[in-house]
């Protein structure tokens, strides 16, 4: 089977029909095919939403490959439990199209249909196609079932159910992540320029130190006041009669870049999604903002949180503190301490265990 007729019978799939009979035929082959096809779609999704000059993030990447081991995981308890050993590759290869399938055709334009309907005020139907969308992955995987075992209702149900735990439900606690950002708002490299190899950088003399600022720190904290309250300034009223967002998104921690990217990201994800666009202050404490962003200070979160109070209807408005940090340190060795974000432990952790599982399905089937 070939991959156009594998994404044809993705198709079919989320179109609530049956695959063809010879998508069991399938091999790991065509799955990791299919792996690269939904990396390229959501990639090309991601350059229509996301504005210009775009930066790739990595961890975006491993979300997509994460999506398809959990894809490959619900393909095999569904061969499992409608009894159809021996064919999980072929099940995959169809959840797998359909997932794709899914994604552009029904969670993408959907996702926008309820953002538009949502930001005129019609929050109902908002809220139905939302449902639509996140439930729609379970009738798919009804059809599928019951191509695997038809005339079989109480297997089928619980197949999908089970397939839907494993592939859809794990993402309402597991993290996400983008593919594209816009470069402009955020640094996604994650290396700075002096943590290269000290060989190129260091000419022997020892006493020069890279661990000294290349700002004024005292300049920075005494711009923090004019600096916040041109921030505040930039906040919209409510609107009354009608319930508004506010957002304060608070990064406090400078060693990694990652709480930028988080908060930066938030910036833009309640504003286009949420209808906050105006009312999101972000604080921030990165050497690439300080000239643009407050600092994430107590100081100038109580102040910023005192404003807000004073321009929203505590009756009717929203005030959300977003905050991101670290949820725990450790060393590595003796003398130099080194921070390790959980977020990227985690992520680097399903990489690893995306590439391990994949190696034992290709040994086992």
């Amino acid at each position: 089977m070939n991959l156009a007729a594998s994404l044809w019978n993705g198709l079919r799939t989320v179109a609530l029909r049956p695959p063809r009979d010879d998508a069991a035929e399938a091999g790991p082959g065509l799955f990791l095919a299919l792996v690269l096809v939904y990396l390229a779609v959501t990639l090309a999704m991601a350059m229509v939403d996301v504005a210009r000059p775009w930066a790739l993030v990595p961890y975006g990447v491993t979300t997509v490959l994460t999506d398809s081991l959990l894809t490959l995981a619900a393909a095999w308890v569904l061969m499992r439990v409608m009894q159809r050993d021996g064919i999980v590759w072929g099940t995959a290869c169809v959840l797998l199209a359909a997932t794709i399938a899914t994604s552009a055709v029904v969670h993408w334009p959907l996702d926008h249909v309820a953002t538009a309907l949502a930001a005129r005020q019609h929050y109902v139907p908002a809220l139905l196609l939302d449902i639509a969308s996140r439930w729609w992955w379970l009738l798919v995987l009804i059809v599928v079932a019951n191509w695997l075992a038809p005339r079989h209702l109480g297997r089928v149900v619980l197949a999908a159910a089970l397939g839907y735990a494993v592939s859809a439900a794990a993402w309402w606690w597991l993290p996400t992540m983008p593919v594209l950002m816009t470069a402009t708002d955020v640094d996604l490299s994650g290396v700075a320029v002096s943590g290269e190899d000290d060989s190129t950088n260091n000419t022997g003399d020892e006493e020069t130190s890279t661990d000294e600022p290349d700002f004024d720190a005292e300049e920075v904290f005494y711009n923090q006041p004019a600096l916040l309250d041109a921030a505040l300034a930039g906040l919209k009223p409510q609107t009354p009669g009608k319930t508004d967002l506010y957002v304060v998104a608070f990064a406090g921690d400078a060693e990694e870049d990652v709480f930028r990217n988080e908060v930066e990201y938030a910036n833009t994800l309640f504003a286009q999604r949420f209808g906050a666009d105006g009312r999101v202050l972000v604080l921030e404490n990165h050497v690439a903002s300080l000239a643009t962003r407050p600092l994430a200070t107590l100081t100038n979160l109580t102040r910023a949180i005192a404003h807000i109070a004073k321009i929203m209807d505590p009756s009717e408005d929203v005030l959300l503190l977003y905050v991101t940090t670290q949820a725990f340190r450790f060393r590595l060795g003796p003398a130099k301490r080194t921070v390790v974000s959980v977020s990227v432990v985690f992520w680097h952790f399903l990489a690893v265990l995306w590439l391990a599982l994949m190696a034992l399905f290709l040994a086992w089937f």
